[in-house]
């Protein structure tokens, strides 16, 4: 098992020690936590704020495989800083799993080519599928937990299929090799690039609060947002 995210809880925190006690009691091990140290993998946009929350939670048959674990300083993506973890012979070496998979098509929706009409019938047909839901009653037990999960799942099934009903779409063909980053152009791929040295260079410095290399690094963050 594996279970990595942002679990909004750093070492010494408020809740550190409930984090602690639910992966030891889950038996899963701090992948992360036990191999780094002095690290950060959230900060705010000034860099005044500089938290470790981002965590990488396995088991111990998967933990005993990893052959490093570190965080990329250099991903801009969004303000926290991805946790890497490579494993060693997790998979069998197997020669299929050099073979591509078969590409799988979907439909997805274009709400850029949508007009009134378009969302005004997508909120009709969404508001007739909804009223054919039954909303489950909450009680504190295992029955209610599984109601609600099949009310989520029914709620986004009459999303998907108003969707398709109403809204302009396409098909497009996915494999393992689609690699599709919205919005992504040479502007952007610029401020980016601008982004991630100044924030190198603001982590080479010592990450300070003021200065050149501080307004640099949240003048930069600031455009690329």
């Amino acid at each position: 098992m594996v279970i990595a995210g942002d679990f909004n809880c750093s070492v010494g925190s408020r809740f550190y020690k409930l984090f602690a006690d639910c992966a030891r009691g889950n038996n899963l091990r701090m992948t992360d936590i036990s191999r780094l140290g002095n690290t950060f993998t959230y900060y705010n946009s000034d860099g005044s704020i500089c938290t470790w929350i981002d965590h990488v939670l396995n088991s111990p048959e998967i933990d005993e495989l990893v052959d490093s674990c570190y965080v990329q300083y250099d991903s801009f993506s969004s303000d926290h800083k991805p946790v890497i973890t490579v494993f060693k012979n997790l998979y069998p070496k197997c020669s299929q799993l050099m073979d591509e998979p078969p590409a799988v098509s979907r439909d997805v929706s274009e709400w850029s080519r949508a007009n009134s009409y378009c969302i005004a019938k997508y909120q009709y047909e969404l508001d007739l599928a909804l009223r054919q839901i039954d909303i489950p009653i909450i009680l504190d037990d295992q029955e209610t937990a599984n109601k609600i999960d099949q009310y989520y799942d029914n709620v986004m099934l009459c999303i998907r299929e108003a969707c398709l009903k109403t809204i302009p779409h396409r098909t497009i063909s996915c494999s393992c090799n689609d690699f599709v980053i919205p919005d992504w152009n040479e502007c952007v791929r610029d401020k980016h690039t601008a982004a991630r040295n100044a924030f190198l260079d603001w982590t080479f410095c010592g990450k300070p609060r003021s200065g050149p290399s501080h307004n640099i690094m949240k003048t930069t963050q600031l455009n690329l947002n």
